[in-house]
């Protein structure tokens, strides 16, 4: 497949805001900027390739997620209305609510939980978005309450009272704004995109737009990197389900190679096993740890 065929662009790092930030790369070289639309089903459909990037050379990036629903971006009154929000709570969602036929939290409210849960930490950020986008694709929840974004926190292991007060602070709306604006300044016009940077090299990043195979991102990875790193191997099936707690026969699919049918089959030998347990939800059957009576 040719670069023109995946959409992948070139860009300079320098000028964007992204030179505004202090970003930690705790001594890996590649940077990966993940937008996502956490309200998007693509955005998670992405999630298991990242899983398995980050199980096979996870020890040479990070990620950092950034919000960039196009809504948000085309929307020119949305940054007057965040730096409008000071004053103003979220606990009764009377502000940011969305004009939808049915009760619902506004899109904007979602994320900015997001960027308040990751003013506990990167890794709790992720851990919190992941909980959310878990609810919303395969356990079909409906987010009507913020009592629903406390909860995504709490099985997230984040502090609650900590994120409430967050959820409703000015830190919390700068983080979304800047968001906003840098999926602006590099040109992003869709959800997911993942622009990768090498820290250690004054050189374009790549960009890639859109959902393709995981040899593609591999490949990128391995172009920014200039390397040609061995991957590690992937845990034993058991292993990653219990690390993951919830997972999909898809997920599974990415994960190991696998066909739908072979993924499906060694989800059921675990299942016979009873080290495993398939659920189904309204419109997804997921697999989880069996819980020991």
């Amino acid at each position: 497949m040719s670069w023109e065929q995946t959409k992948v662009e070139y860009f300079s790092q320098s000028g964007t805001s992204a030179n505004d930030q202090t970003i930690n790369f705790e001594q890996k070289p590649i940077e990966i900027y993940y937008y996502i639309d956490p309200l998007c089903p693509k955005s998670w459909s992405l999630e298991p390739y990242l899983k398995k990037l980050a199980i096979q050379y996870g020890r040479y990036f990070t990620i950092r997620p950034i919000i960039a629903k196009r809504l948000f971006t085309m929307n020119k009154s949305f940054i007057t209305e965040i730096d409008h929000l000071n004053e103003q709570k979220l606990c009764n969602n009377s502000v940011l609510q969305t004009e939808n036929e049915y009760e619902t939290l506004s899109p904007w409210t979602i994320a900015l939980a997001i960027k308040a849960a990751e003013l506990q930490g990167k890794s709790a950020g992720r851990t919190f978005l992941r909980k959310v986008q878990q609810a919303l694709f395969l356990k079909d929840v409906h987010f009507s309450d913020v009592s629903l974004l406390y909860r995504c926190a709490k099985v997230a292991n984040i502090d609650v009272a900590e994120f409430k007060k967050d959820l409703n602070s000015a830190m919390a709306r700068k983080a979304l704004l800047c968001d906003l604006r840098l999926a602006n300044e590099m040109n992003v016009q869709q959800a997911p995109t993942i622009v990768f940077f090498n820290s250690l090299l004054d050189e374009q990043g790549i960009k890639v737009s859109g959902l393709y195979s995981y040899d593609i991102y591999t490949h990128v990875l391995i172009k920014t990197l200039k390397d040609n790193p061995i991957p590690d191997d992937v845990p034993e099936l058991e292993v990653y389900i219990a690390k993951n707690e919830v997972v999909t026969t898809e997920e599974i699919s990415i994960i190991y190679d696998w066909s739908l049918k072979k993924a499906e089959n060694e989800l059921k030998k675990l299942k016979l096993q009873q080290i495993v347990e398939k659920q189904q939800t309204k419109n997804n059957a997921v697999w989880k740890v069996t819980i020991s009576s």
